[in-house]
């Protein structure tokens, strides 16, 4: 083969079987980036961005950019995805996965996770920017399609936590690779473990944070990084990390309320820092950290004075600050149900008690029921009372010239439609006999009220009340009735006959009620 290759580095690239999952600096604040066994460790849904530019000076040098989304489906179940792409020399990957994870605790303050993730990557290889030397022989290597196929990979992971100790381990790939050898196969794998200690000052405002990772792959390969998290509650963080290849990085970050903002800066003192250069990266996310609560904070004031009591042989705060509540979705019920054991433990009666109460709120209840069946009970009367006064004071003012017929013929009353002031065919027939009574007893004096059921404000209520009233006294004068022997009223909704309750009592109280007032 006479053609050259003149950038060596795509040799190394491909042939070298170089990695999807690179060395980023903020996995300490995203192990869902590397572990499948932290997919829904937020509690939350949760994503992020990252962009990584890799030793500057180089000429095409590593750049990659990763988006990730994680979120809990159940308790104990959890989904993601990632995808990213990556770019170096003359050669493009995409990738992309999903991954599930299930998290239980198993035993008091031991809680173990496992992870799996499934997913596959194209590489893919840009001969544009490649200068070659052409002697006429076609060589396959350099076809377009020579590299562009799709593998799977497939990764898993086990997460384990003691109170503020966290171990995870886990091949977080696994894939086939075929080499110069067309006949030959690799397993291409990496593995990858972690181990950090939280630290919390009296207030858990501030967490410190030593950790460890350590990096394999299939060439047996080893990388490190020591860590050391400093975090102030959740709000801002800083971390400086040394990295077994001679790297120092820094790492901050910033959180406004869901949304973070991270950068690092990596430079190498090894081989590669004259030439090279530094690293730098950043990340957005949201959703990736949640208030630090202290459980002080989560009791009401009522209870403070008992913070003292002993449980499993520490003081409440002991054993609250001494747990690993990011387990729990509610620390309030939690602190609340430990008080409560705790009083049952120094009370006997304590059960006896909350029964007592709940039997005196029933009861409660029952005598509230009791005093509104009494309520309604006198209004009726009061109602029943109102009628009868009416009926003494037509009866009072009747001296001679009305019979008990003719008084008979006036407590009729007209009635109205809902939202209407019309005399209707019915009501006339009546008023004609009225009218008649009225002409036959020119001293009698009658005063018509108008009435209206609840519904309305006390505008519309008012209208219709003197337009009933009104139309009444219209349609008697009408029919020759002296207007000096009428006067009128207004009632509203003052004088019910019968509970607005319904659509039919409602019906009875829009109407027109007559009175002697003087013979």
């Amino acid at each position: 083969m006479t053609k050259k290759i003149y950038f060596i580095i795509l040799f190394i690239f491909i042939v070298g079987k170089s990695q999807i999952y690179d060395i980023h600096n903020f996995y300490t604040q995203n192990l869902f980036y590397y572990s499948p066994a932290h997919t829904g460790d937020k509690e939350q849904i949760a994503a992020f961005v990252t962009y990584r530019r890799h030793l500057v000076n180089i000429n095409d040098n590593s750049k990659n950019a990763t988006f990730g989304i994680h979120s809990p489906i159940t308790k104990k179940m959890n989904l993601g995805a990632l995808i990213k792409t990556q770019k170096f020399g003359l050669t493009e990957t995409l990738s992309g996965r999903l991954d599930y994870s299930f998290r239980t605790p198993i035993a008091k303050n031991h809680i173990i996770s496992f992870g799996i993730n499934g997913g596959a990557f194209q590489r893919n290889l840009n001969l544009e920017d490649l200068k070659i030397y052409d002697s006429g022989i076609e060589d396959p290597v350099l076809r377009p399609d020579y590299y562009k196929k799709i593998q799977v990979f497939m990764g898993a992971s086990l997460l384990y936590i003691f109170k503020n100790f966290e171990f995870d381990m886990g091949i977080p790939i696994l894939y086939k690779y075929s080499g110069r050898n067309i006949n030959k196969e690799y397993i291409i794998s990496n593995y990858w473990s972690f181990l950090s200690y939280s630290l919390f000052s009296e207030n858990r405002k501030w967490k410190i944070q030593p950790s460890v990772s350590v990096f394999l792959n299939s060439d047996k390969l080893l990388n490190y990084n020591v860590n050391l998290l400093f975090d102030y509650k959740n709000i801002v963080w800083i971390q400086p990390t040394y990295k077994g290849n001679n790297s120092i990085a820094v790492a901050i970050g910033i959180n406004i309320k869901k949304i973070g903002i991270a950068y690092a800066y990596e430079t190498n003192s090894g081989v590669l820092a004259s030439i090279g250069g530094p690293s730098h990266e950043i990340m957005i996310s949201y959703g990736m950290f949640k208030p630090r609560i202290n459980p002080l904070d989560t009791l009401s004031p009522e209870y403070h004075h008992d913070l003292k009591s002993i449980i499993d042989n520490k003081t409440y705060e002991e054993y609250v600050t001494s747990n690993n509540y990011d387990f729990y979705n509610n620390i309030i019920e939690l602190t609340d149900s430990i008080y409560k054991e705790e009083v049952i433990k120094k009370d006997p009666n304590y059960k006896l008690k909350q029964d007592s109460l709940k039997l005196a709120q029933l009861e409660k209840i029952r005598l509230d029921s009791l005093e509104k069946v009494r309520i309604d009970s006198l209004e009726q009367q009061r109602i029943a009372k109102i009628e009868q006064a009416k009926r003494d004071s037509i009866r009072n003012h009747n001296l001679r010239h009305l019979s008990d017929t003719e008084m008979d013929i006036l407590k009729i009353g007209v009635h109205f439609n809902k939202s209407s002031a019309m005399v209707n065919q019915e009501s006339r027939e009546y008023l004609n006999k009225v009218a008649k009574l009225l002409k036959a007893n020119k001293k009698v004096k009658i005063l018509i009220s108008g009435h209206t059921c609840d519904l309305g404000s006390h505008e519309t209520n008012k209208k219709f009340s003197a337009d009933r009233a009104g139309a009444v006294k219209y349609y008697l004068i009408m029919q020759g009735v002296s207007s000096q022997q009428i006067s009128t009223d207004l009632k509203l909704d003052a004088e019910p006959i019968a509970p607005n309750t319904n659509e039919g009592n409602r019906k009875l109280n829009r109407r027109v009620s007559f009175s002697v007032i003087k013979e």
